[in-house]
């Protein structure tokens, strides 16, 4: 008979094997393998075809329809914010300011 030797339990792992009931949090949503980190996501949903990285307008421009404007999106994000100042009057200014209001 052989007895198996267990080895000391370490609290600061962080392998799933041995917290398998530790959920990761996510900080920022995850778009493409990479962090998403520009204001512009909160008004623009994120999405793929045939390999491109999309980001769709989500800003309501009556009852039930959103504006749904696409852009390609690579690196920047430059088209979409200057697409929410310029067609529906939404800054990064204001988004930093409501955020320092609440």
């Amino acid at each position: 008979m052989v007895n198996k030797v267990e080895e000391p339990h370490n609290d600061n792992s962080d392998t799933e094997l041995e917290q398998p009931n530790h959920k990761k949090v996510k900080l920022n949503k995850i778009c493409g393998g990479s962090k998403v980190r520009s204001w512009i996501w909160k008004y623009f949903e994120p999405g793929f075809k045939e390999g491109v990285r999309y980001a769709v307008c989500q800003v309501a421009i009556i009852v039930r329809k959103k504006c749904e404007k696409t852009y390609k999106v690579g690196t920047s994000t430059s088209n979409c914010s200057e697409h929410l100042a310029n067609i529906h009057g939404i800054t990064k200014e204001q988004e930093e300011a409501n955020v320092d209001a609440n």
